[in-house]
């Protein structure tokens, strides 16, 4: 939480409406000079599961809050909401029910150790709303876990990450053992500790969207973060040195699709992008190379005036 005076008390009802019941309600303040503090602390007095850790100075980022709720929790599996975003009132039950059914439906010698469960979840605009079309993870079969090379062949088909950090439950024990959120990250934080994790363990996947994800939101931290290289690549790099060789060649291409994201997202927004800054071997990668080479000597705001003159 960070100023999130207007949504946060939205949020945490959504928290504790919960029809399996969550255990811990932890806050972390990240330096709000708002009214969300206050807010938190009076419904803490009616709710004895909400603690509210307050952060000295501010603009630690999520990475650093996350981890700090982490280390308060006292349960086995840990949940993830920020504070402009929401649950259905079946998001934790249909998650539990996920894990409880994998348990159930197969035999001993045949179960993959489960590290991460996540839902599906809706995007919410000021004017719409809607689930966003990843096909490759929508036909995965139920009940089936994903491990590293399903993982990273879903987020290269559908161009996009399969696990959005609030609809996401991780194992506690495995999140510390990780090293947890990367602190050295203001962006991409989350997908960071994704690939670590599934690099560990396996994930299930609940396909019913339980969780809402509000944009153009003031303050988000994804419209205001600055973009750099996606903290993920040296991760990929270690990964890359004591996987099997489905997996490397995956984790490459992985690392090209990030880059040109990141790159792109520059250069929507109008900075100057340096295209050896995020180019990623070019003869394997030549369209994705040739559109950074573009964005290198072309400004948005060029194109932009040839679409107002045409």
């Amino acid at each position: 939480m960070h100023n999130d005076a207007d949504t946060i008390a939205q949020t945490i009802h959504s928290v504790q409406l919960q029809s399996c019941a969550v255990q811990q309600i932890i806050v972390v303040d990240d330096g709000s000079n708002d009214q969300s503090a206050a807010i938190v602390a009076e419904m803490s007095q009616l709710d004895s599961r909400i603690f509210l850790l307050h952060l000295e100075g501010n603009g630690h980022g999520p990475a650093f809050a996350r981890n700090r709720g982490v280390e308060q929790a006292t349960g086995s599996w840990v949940a993830f909401l920020d504070a402009d975003d929401r649950w259905a009132p079946d998001h934790i039950h249909f998650l539990a029910r996920t894990l409880e059914n994998y348990a159930a439906t197969t035999p001993n010698g045949m179960r993959h150790d489960i590290g991460m469960l996540f839902a599906d979840f809706e995007d919410v605009y000021p004017d719409r709303r809607s689930v966003r079309a990843r096909p490759t993870l929508s036909a995965w079969p139920a009940g089936k876990p994903l491990l590293l090379e399903d993982f990273i062949s879903i987020w290269i088909n559908d161009r996009d990450c399969p696990v959005w950090t609030g609809a996401a439950c991780l194992r506690r024990d495995l999140v510390i053992e990780l090293g947890m959120f990367p602190e050295r990250c203001r962006r991409g934080e989350d997908k960071d500790l994704w690939l670590r994790m599934i690099s560990m363990a396996g994930a299930l996947y609940q396909p019913i969207p339980t969780a809402e994800y509000y944009r153009r939101i003031a303050g988000n931290v994804s419209s205001v973060a600055s973009l750099e290289i996606p903290c993920i690549i040296p991760t990929i790099a270690t990964l890359s040195k004591i996987c099997a060789p489905r997996e490397k060649a995956l984790l490459s291409s992985l690392r090209a699709e990030e880059k040109y994201l990141y790159a792109f997202m520059s250069w929507r927004r109008g900075q100057k992008i340096s295209w050896s800054h995020y180019m990623t071997n070019p003869l394997r990668f030549p369209i994705l190379s040739l559109k950074i080479a573009l964005m290198s000597f072309i400004s948005v705001g060029f194109i932009r005036r040839l679409a107002f003159w045409r």
